[in-house]
């Protein structure tokens, strides 16, 4: 590999490590929005929420949904 080449590899690697920050960020932001529009959600809401976007109330409250 010659010095280009290893430069841009590098450079790649740098890239692909911050946008898994960045996404890390929108993530935790996502999450903190819905557990502020969502105070009472219980731990099996937060998780079928984050495995669907979708969350369902049984019998009412408010809820996010989509």
């Amino acid at each position: 590999m010659g010095f280009g080449d290893d430069f841009l590899a590098k450079r790649y690697a740098a890239g692909r490590e911050e946008g898994y920050a960045e996404g890390i960020e929108i993530v935790r932001a996502a999450v903190l929005k819905f557990l502020e529009e969502n105070p009472g959600a219980t731990a099996k809401e937060v998780e079928e929420w984050a495995r669907n976007g979708n969350l369902r109330r049984n019998g009412g409250g408010k809820g996010r949904r989509g």
